[in-house]
Formats: C-alpha cells, sequence, structure tokens
C-alpha cells in the first residue's frame, strides 16, 4: 500500500487563469500576486499537513485486513470458504511498507509485519495439521537416526560382546546413536581380511595379531580392551590326549600342533615355549585349525598338541581324557593383551558419537558380566552366541577382564618386544599412537 502522495503545485500559468476565473481577482495584477501568496501560503500549510498526516500513519500498527491469498493453488482455494465457527488462519506476510523521504527520515520506530487473515474450513485445519504433525515425525525420525556399526568378532572368550550383542537394553544407546550388524568370524585371519577390506568397521582381534598388522601398515586405532591373559584369571592352554607320547614340551619335536592362525598371539606362545628348550617352531608342524574344530581334530589324531581358550579348554577336560602340556604364561610370564576392539580412525571420527555410545554400552555390559556371571552367561546361552553344556559353562574359570575396558599399553609394549626378541617380526609399530582412549566414558 503506497504512501498518501504530496499535493502537487500548479504551474504558473494555470495558477493565472484559475486567479482570473476567481471573483476577487477582477483583472488586477496586484491582486493576482496576493492570491498568489495566499496560494503558496495555502500550499505549505498543505505539505505540513500531509508530512504529519504521514508521521502518524507510519507509526500505527497495520490493520489486518480480510483478504484471500494469491499463492495458493485453485484446488486449495476451493476449500476457503466463511464458516461459522469463523476460524482464522494468520498467515504473516514480511512486506517493506513504502514512504514518503520525510516519512523514512523522521519515523524511527520498528514497523510490524503485515498480516493477513482468511477464513478456513475444518478440512482445511485438519490438512495443514496432518501436514505439519508429518513433517515434525520424520524430521525427528531423521535427526534420531542411529548409525550402524559392522562388527565382526571371534568364536571365543569374548563374553561382554556376546552378552551385549544377545541382551541390547543392558546399555542405554542401543537404537538412539548406534545400531549393529554382527558378523561372526571362525578364524582370526579371515576377520582380519575383512577389516581390511573395509569389510566390518570394527573388529575384536588378538593383540599380536594387530601388532603384527600395524607394523606391517594396516592402520588402525585400538579403542578398547575385552580380555587379558594373566596370572588373575585363565590363562589359553595347549592340550595332547591322555595316552600321548608328548609328556613335555620338548617331546613335541616333529609333531603337529593346532593353532588358531599364523601371526596369532597361539604361535608366539608355542614359538616362546620351544624357545626355552633350545627349539623353534620350525621344528614342529604347524596347522591352523579354528577353536570349535579342535577338539575333535586332537580326537581324530589330526593334530598332536591343540590351543585351547575357554569355554572349549574346559569342555575338553570334561568330555575327553586329556593333559596340559602348557599354557600361555610358560614362555610369556606377564600379563598381557589378548582381545582387543580396532576400527579404521577415519570411520572412528566419522561415527563419534556412535562410537561412544557402543563403548559406553560395552563398558556396562562387562560391569553385568563380571558382577553377575551366572545370570549374564545363561543370557549368553539363551541367545545360542555359546553352544556348551550349561554346566560346563556356568562354572567355567574365566579369563580376567579390565572392567575399564583400557588397553594396558606397558603389556603391549612386553609382548612387541618378545616378538622382535624371537624374531616374529622385525618392525615395530608406535604404539603409543595407536591407541585412542577418546570414545571411552571417562
Amino acid at each position: 500500500m503506497a504512501g498518501r502522495p504530496m499535493r502537487q503545485s500548479l504551474p504558473r500559468p494555470r495558477l493565472i487563469r484559475w486567479c482570473k476565473r476567481s471573483a476577487a481577482i477582477k483583472s488586477k495584477p496586484n491582486n493576482i500576486a496576493s492570491s498568489a501568496r495566499s496560494i503558496s501560503s495555502w500550499r505549505s500549510r498543505t505539505r505540513r499537513t500531509t508530512a504529519k498526516r504521514s508521521k502518524d500513519w507510519a507509526s500505527r500498527p497495520m490493520i489486518s485486513q480480510r483478504r484471500s491469498v494469491p499463492s495458493l493453488s485453485s484446488s486449495w482455494m476451493r476449500l476457503i470458504r466463511p464458516t461459522t465457527s469463523r476460524a482464522k488462519v494468520r498467515i504473516c506476510l514480511l512486506r517493506s511498507r513504502p514512504s514518503t523521504s520525510s516519512v523514512q527520515k523522521n519515523s524511527t520506530k520498528s514497523r510490524s509485519p503485515r498480516s493477513v487473515t482468511m477464513i478456513a474450513s475444518p478440512r482445511v485445519r485438519a490438512a495443514i495439521g496432518s501436514l505439519l504433525s508429518s513433517l515434525c515425525m520424520a524430521s525427528a525420525a531423521f535427526a534420531a537416526d542411529p548409525s550402524t556399526i559392522r562388527i565382526g568378532y571371534g568364536s571365543a572368550a569374548e563374553e561382554q560382546l556376546y552378552l551385549l550383542l544377545a541382551k541390547p537394553d543392558i546399555g542405554k544407546n542401543y537404537g538412539k546413536t548406534y545400531k549393529l550388524e554382527s558378523s561372526r568370524f571362525q578364524s582370526s585371519t579371515q576377520r582380519a581380511q575383512a577389516f581390511e577390506a573395509d569389510a566390518i568397521d570394527l573388529a575384536s582381534s588378538g593383540a599380536v595379531g594387530v601388532l603384527f598388522a600395524a607394523a606391517e601398515g594396516v592402520a588402525g586405532k585400538i579403542i578398547a580392551s575385552l580380555v587379558r591373559e594373566s596370572p588373575r584369571g585363565f590363562s589359553t592352554s595347549f592340550y595332547v590326549k591322555a595316552d600321548s607320547t608328548i609328556m613335555t614340551v620338548p617331546d613335541a619335536r616333529g609333531k603337529i600342533v593346532g593353532i588358531n592362525g599364523f601371526s596369532t598371539d597361539g604361535q608366539l606362545w608355542l614359538k616362546t615355549a620351544l624357545e626355552r628348550h633350545k627349539l623353534s617352531d620350525s621344528d614342529v608342524t604347524i596347522t591352523p585349525v579354528p577353536f570349535p574344530a579342535m577338539a575333535e581334530s586332537l580326537k581324530a589324531g589330526k593334530v598332536d598338541v591343540g590351543e585351547f581358550p575357554q569355554p572349549f579348554a574346559d569342555m575338553l577336560e570334561k568330555e575327553t581324557k586329556v593333559r596340559k602340556l602348557f599354557d600361555s604364561q610358560y614362555g610369556m610370564p606377564f600379563e598381557q593383551e589378548l582381545i582387543l576392539l580396532l576400527g579404521k580412525d577415519a570411520f572412528l571420527k566419522q561415527n563419534a558419537t556412535a562410537i561412544r555410545g557402543f563403548l559406553e554400552d560395552l563398558q556396562a555390559s562387562t560391569r553385568f558380566y563380571l558382577e553377575r556371571p551366572a545370570q549374564a552367561r545363561q543370557i549368553i546361552l539363551d541367545s545360542k552366541a555359546v553352544r556348551v553344556s550349561p554346566d560346563i559353562y556356568l562354572n567355567m574359570k574365566d579369563y580376567y577382564r579390565d572392567p575399564t575396558l583400557r588397553p594396558d599399553a606397558a603389556a603391549l609394549q612386553r609382548v612387541q618386544d618378545t616378538m622382535v626378541r624371537t624374531g616374529f617380526t622385525n618392525k615395530r609399530a608406535d604404539i603409543p599412537a595407536m591407541i585412542d582412549l577418546t570414545y571411552l566414558p571417562q
């Protein structure tokens, strides 16, 4: 809406003609001049009055005007009719108000937006309400959509992870900040290959395998510790049949030894045990065998010595007549990291909120497992994550697990020193740079 225009001055010829028609002029020049002065005075008063009215008009609030909205489509316009309820939908249109230069100069008050009020039928109100509700719900769902973490894990000793997969509500973040897609691998070699190929985002892996891969240039960050080989808990053991002629470690010369894979903790334990007796791993035949198949291989004579973690060690002792030949502490008598949780730096940074939520829940799962082991193991059995007889699994001796999930850098350094000393590798990894504790709960 334009401002009220200023009254324009009459050109002098027209002014003279107008004055001639006036009865007061009577063709007298002095009267013409007098009339011109009167008209000039009238013009000045008109200008002042118009400016004052324009200023007052600019300071007054705008009055709502009832009008239709041209931008609405014809289908919507057909729905807009006066109703007895006279329900109003108010649409605010921000529009600058043109004004004269005097108004722009003198007006200091802010201008309120022009509002347009239209009468809407109940169908319009219902349609608009439904549309707004749908948009709000879609926006909320999009904002709350959690990141998916693809995790690969093994077949032994990862109880707190099995528990979290079986009972995600043991934590408070599942479905809110993250979701899990889990894949179980029978061998550490397959799991390492999947991690390197980006088929999984996180991988539980043996400490020796992690150090070996890092020394060879495979990128990865250690974000948590799941299990340790420690005098405070069970130690992975190597068994022979009770009637075997292998009575001591030197008797294993020329025999077949089954381990879970090459470049693993099992191979390093075997190597250090043999070195105590001036032997090397070349004095035996090493055969990779998945842990679930190790007992059958030992019974069938396919291997003479087999590596057994929990719960496979207790299962073997319960079902077969065997003897323990040595364990992980035999050649490396100190605390060691056994299973670590590994992720690639780019994925961790891109999904930091999801990783922190997952590790917080994993920490809660670890506490639950340590405080209520029987109940936790029963949940794992019910989920079929572990297929072991309940009387064995519920009473087995377990590994040591740090409730904070913090990796032990000193323990990793001792393991790496042993790897270099025994010739297991001739390269060193930067252990402090590999560990990232920023994702663990503080």
